[in-house]
């Protein structure tokens, strides 16, 4: 099984996964987090991607 490092070297991003806050308003929020692996500039950055459900 990869790591979450290795998964992005390999494939270039992985796959999203979700994540339920509560926020001190006391209201549940389900967010779901991806990332890709990009290249701006000659550079390899990580680029992360939120969804919040309310």
């Amino acid at each position: 099984m990869f790591t979450t490092l290795e998964n992005l070297e390999q494939t270039g991003r992985y796959d999203p996964y979700e994540k339920e806050l509560i926020p001190k308003e006391g209201h549940l929020v389900l967010v779901r987090i991806s990332r890709l692996m990009i290249q701006k500039d000659g550079e390899q950055l990580i680029w992360s991607i939120q969804f919040l459900y309310y």
